[in-house]
């Protein structure tokens, strides 16, 4: 098939993959309505992996073929209350036409 692209899901390339990580989340604050300064959200972008590094989180991310170069979005979890709550974030970007 032509004009396909594959996507994958791995965890995040650390340190190299926390720009876009950073970008992603930004994203997303700028689709939620909750003014995210107040609940420490700069302070987590700086800190990042933070709480999202395992054992007790995770950042994943995904990544368009050929080169699986491409990121297309994330996953952010993390442990609220070890096996009673978990707290995923997932952002996802629109394939550009261009």
């Amino acid at each position: 098939m032509t004009g396909t692209t594959a996507t994958a899901i791995a965890p995040a390339r650390l340190p190299e993959d926390i720009a876009e990580i950073r970008s992603l989340f930004r994203e997303y604050a700028g689709l939620v309505s909750e003014a995210l300064c107040f609940q420490g959200f700069d302070a987590e972008l700086a800190g990042l992996p933070g709480a999202y590094a395992p054992p007790s989180g995770a950042l994943l991310v995904a990544r368009d073929s050929p080169n699986f170069g491409v990121v297309r979005g994330m996953m952010a979890t993390i442990v609220l209350v070890s096996l009673v709550a978990t707290i995923a974030l997932v952002v996802w970007r629109r394939r550009r036409t261009d």
